[in-house]
């Protein structure tokens, strides 16, 4: 009986077997990107991505590289107050 069986469940996956994935499952769109709530982190805060502030060595801005945060220095100087 078991020689019946196999041939008809052999090109099936089971369910509770991971299913293969193709690449586009993991791309990411700039609209999903966009809906995403990504941040730096700046003395212990969240800032939200595009957020400029002035550190020691000048001012920088929060942005994306690849598919991490990271501040970005920029070519202004910090305002005097």
């Amino acid at each position: 009986m078991a020689g019946l069986i196999a041939p008809l469940t052999a090109g099936r996956a089971r369910a509770d077997e991971p299913q293969a994935r193709s690449a586009s499952d993991w791309v990411i769109t700039r609209a999903q990107l966009n809906k995403t709530e990504c941040t730096c982190r700046l003395r212990g805060e969240n800032l939200p991505v595009g957020s400029e502030v002035c550190m020691q060595n000048g001012m920088f801005r929060c942005q994306m590289n690849q598919n991490v945060t990271t501040w970005q220095p920029l070519s202004t100087p910090c305002p005097q107050s």
